[in-house]
Order: C-alpha cells, then structure tokens, then sequence
C-alpha cells in the first residue's frame, strides 16, 4: 500500500500494474480505487474486480479454470464419477471445494474424496483409500484363508488376503489440485498402486517444463489442466505473437510476456 501511495503521490503514474499475489493484490486495489488509480492486477484472487471500478484483472481465478476444466470432463468426454486427492491446506481446500461444486453444476457425482499433508512424500494411505484396498472391513465377502482360497479356486471361485484385495476403483477422473513438484511424486504411485485407466485432472500449476521428465510420461500422459499461455498453440494469433516475440527477443514468450 505503501508504495502504490508513493507511486501515486511522488511518482505521477497514471496507472498500476501488478501485483501478483493473493496477499498482497487486495490491498493495492483498495488503495487504488480509494484514491481513483487504474489498476491491472495479476492475481487469482477470487472477487478482487468487486473492489471497485478502477481495479480490473488480467488472469484467471481458481473458480476460472476449475469451471472449464470440468466442463470440458463432463460434456467433451462424457466423465461422470469424479474423485479429489487434495493438499490439507487452504489452497488446496478452496480448490477441492470449488472443483466438488462445479461437477455437481454439471451433473456429476463425486464418489471419493482424500486428503494429504503438506509436504508429504509417501500417499500410500491415501491411495489404497481411493482404490478401495484400505478398509478390508467393507469388502470381508472378498477375503478367506489360504485353505478357502484352495477351496474357492477348484469352484471356479475368487477370494483374496487382506493384502493381496484387487482396487475397487469407483471413479473416472481423478482431480489432485496442487504444484507439479507433489503430483510428480503422485503420479507414479497410482500406478504403483494399480489406479490406471482414469482421466487425471490439474491445476495450471503444472505447466512447468520440469512435470514430464519428474514425473514420467508413461504416468501423466493424457493428463488434463488448464493455463492461460500455451507458445506451442496452433491458434494463429498465438503463432504470430510467439513468432514475433521469437526474432525480437531470441526466446519464446512465457505466461508474463503473454500477458504483458
């Protein structure tokens, strides 16, 4: 706040742009359209533009990309049984929250839901929750001894230790809201932990040049999240621009140069 009043103040500016956090973006909109400053803010904090008429916005919210994303699932591929692998912390709450509303918006279901630590490496726990593997009480009819086993299998029959369950796994998408640091560490687990065959679901937050080689290919291909700036797109106004920017700074644009 302090130096947007010095930028007005001392400065003479005409307008702002920035900043770029949740933190910090509602309080230079406040000061801005207190003392009637234009301002372009670069944040995705939810209702910033409600401030006020001079406060205006050039990126997506949450609720943004989270309404496409699952459009997109619903009518594009036809999905209807959803589940959420959320980080336990606001971000990822406000997510799994706005994600949870917009698939019932569209007619979906979500039929499992699981949280994880901050900075937690190992997601065992939580995926044999998604898979149907952790709670052996719900799925007694499946389990027998390794004499019933013998019995069951000259029957024709199946039954399984409780350590050997194959996944129940109820859903067609899987939706894991956080940094492409944490879902390169999830991604190789469900395969680990025989959840294959969904659709898995992101953030923008993933568009990083590192997701692949972490991750694997083999665990995220397909994978679906959405971003504002893509420089390999085939639109053509996007072309032209990546291609102009391209000769006249000798590298391609990335989200900041796109949005400037």
């Amino acid at each position: 706040i302090d130096m947007l009043s010095d930028l007005y103040t001392n400065e003479n500016v005409i307008a702002i742009i920035g900043p770029l956090t949740q933190e910090e973006a509602p309080g230079a909109a406040i000061e801005a359209q207190n003392v009637k400053l234009p301002i372009i803010t670069l944040s995705q904090k939810e209702h910033l533009t409600n401030i006020g008429d001079y406060v205006f916005r050039n990126f997506i919210t949450k609720s943004n990309q989270i309404d496409r994303l699952v459009r997109f699932a619903r009518i594009h591929i036809g999905i209807k049984n959803f589940a959420i692998l959320y980080p336990d912390h606001s971000h990822g709450k406000e997510f799994a929250n706005l994600f949870w509303e917009s698939v019932e918006k569209y007619g979906g279901s979500i039929t499992s839901v699981e949280s994880y630590e901050k900075d937690q490496k190992d997601f065992g726990n939580e995926l044999k929750k998604l898979n149907g593997t952790y709670y052996t009480d719900a799925r007694t009819d499946e389990i027998c001894t390794e004499t019933d086993r013998f019995k069951n299998k000259i029957k024709g029959l199946n039954c399984f230790s409780p350590d050997m369950l194959p996944p129940r796994i109820e859903f067609e998408a899987l939706f894991i809201p956080d940094t492409y640091h944490t879902v390169s560490l999830i991604a190789p687990a469900l395969t680990f932990y025989n959840i294959t065959g969904v659709q898995l679901l992101g953030i923008n937050s993933l568009n990083h040049p590192d997701f692949i080689s972490r991750s694997g290919e083999e665990n995220i291909q397909g994978m679906l999240f959405p971003d504002m700036f893509f420089s390999e797109s085939s639109t053509t106004n996007l072309k032209n621009f990546t291609n102009v920017y391209k000769k006249t700074f000798g590298n391609n644009p990335n989200l900041f140069s796109a949005l400037g």
